[in-house]
């Protein structure tokens, strides 16, 4: 009889089996909170996102609430682990009055992923279209906008965008806050280009052409992070991570 152990945290941390029925302390971020100073030196600026899940531990919902207003995003499933709608609402925080609505569609052909926005505001109602390319890992490589690179841990080591600019990643000891959600590589990327990883670890620094621009430090409670401190030149903004058991 041959055994073994590994380190590797995939499947069997916090109480885990590996079999997907133990979640043991397994947990998914439910709300960052953001604070950072005001501009005009008036006082401190908050807003937050606020996180739900299904019992597949896929997203369902998304929610902004921000300084003018509070926007909602839906993900809609048919079957499998990629949404094919999401749905997005914005509402004024003054008057409760609509600002906008922006309904998602998103088509799955080969590694294009095709994304169909229909935007209708106050003003201005459009459609665009954009069309990211992923690799075997459901990784977005090609943004349209940008080119994305990949280091051994998942996370992404340098977006080279369409002006040439090139931006690379460092990264933190602090393991990734969605490592525990079933959500898609790409629609992560999409939404927060690297800043929330699902796998790997959470950034610790960001170089642009060279020069470093963003550092990003982090408190635990555990193995997960408590707190993010970002410090780009003279701002510091402060977050506060919050969490719930997966199901």
């Amino acid at each position: 009889m041959l055994a073994s152990c590994s380190s590797d945290d995939n499947g069997y941390e916090n109480g885990d089996n590996g079999n997907g029925n133990g979640n043991g302390n397994r947990k998914l971020p439910s709300k960052i909170s953001f604070s950072a100073p005001a501009e005009d030196g008036s006082g401190l600026l908050s807003w937050y996102m606020q996180f739900e899940y299904d019992d597949q531990k896929r997203l369902v919902k998304y929610i902004e609430q921000g300084t003018w207003a509070r926007i909602t995003h839906e993900f809609l499933y048919e079957t499998g682990n990629f949404p094919t709608k999401i749905i997005i609402n914005a509402v004024h925080n003054s008057d409760g009055t609509h600002s906008f609505t922006n309904k998602v569609e998103i088509e799955y052909t080969g590694n294009q992923i095709i994304i169909t926005q229909n935007f209708e505001g106050v003003d201005e109602s459009r459609t665009s279209t954009q069309t990211l390319i992923v690799n075997a890992n459901n990784q977005l490589i090609n943004s349209g906008a940008g080119v994305f690179e990949y280091n051994s841990n998942g996370n992404i080591s340098t977006i080279v965008w369409e002006d040439a600019q090139t931006v690379t990643f460092v990264y933190s000891n602090a393991k990734a806050v969605f490592r525990y959600a079933n959500v898609p590589s790409w629609l992560m990327q999409w939404f927060f280009e690297g800043f929330f990883p699902e796998q790997g670890y959470m950034p610790a620094g960001i170089y642009r052409d060279g020069e470093r621009t963003m550092t990003l430090t982090y408190t635990l409670e555990g193995d997960f992070v408590k707190t993010r401190t970002w410090i780009s030149g003279d701002w510091e903004e402060v977050s506060v991570f919050e969490y719930i058991n997966a199901k």
